[in-house]
């Protein structure tokens, strides 16, 4: 019954004991000497754990076990065991290329806040010096010197009333000559 059920390279293995722990059934995949740990009680119900499979040169590698028990209508107890292992590095070498995604993402997303940040600094702050210039040239005495009115409204009324000004002093100048 489990032959043919090691297709999915994270499936390390299936294993069909009955009810006295002897293996019923097995993946072609696994190996007939692999050592695993005993099987826990599963009067509450399946259970999942993380064991480290033995291998000749030392552990092969981590898996999480499922154990589950199988029922018979009818039957008071279990029939047996289903035990079936995952290899937990395909989910790892995902979940590593899911955060080197999410890095180089927050990165890109953080270098667009930054550049848009400083196009809408420029932006709103271009009116504040171009009214800078034009105060600053009517204090050298350049009465010439208009500031284009654009921007919003309070700063466009700014720069109306330093136009303004610069005109008046510009005409007291000529009534005094």
């Amino acid at each position: 019954a489990a032959d043919g059920a090691v297709d999915d390279p994270a499936l390390t293995y299936v294993l069909i004991h009955d009810k006295e722990g002897a293996v019923a059934g097995m993946a072609s995949a696994v190996s007939s000497v692999l050592r695993l740990p005993p099987i826990p009680d599963l009067a509450a119900g399946p259970v999942s754990r993380e064991i480290a499979l033995p291998g000749e040169d030392g552990p092969r590698g981590t898996v999480l076990e499922t154990l589950t028990p199988v029922r018979v209508e009818g039957a008071g107890q279990s029939w047996g065991t289903v035990r079936v292992g995952l290899n937990q590095a395909p989910v790892a070498a995902a979940l590593r290329r899911l955060e080197a995604t999410l890095a180089i993402s927050g990165l890109l997303i953080a270098i667009v806040a930054v550049g848009a940040s400083r196009w809408m600094a420029r932006r709103i702050t271009a009116p504040l010096r171009r009214l800078a210039e034009g105060t600053e040239a009517l204090s050298k005495g350049d009465t010439e010197h208009r500031i284009p009115i654009a921007g919003a409204r309070e700063l466009a009324e700014l720069a109306q009333v330093d136009s303004d000004m610069s005109g008046t002093i510009d005409s007291n100048e000529l009534m005094e000559l």
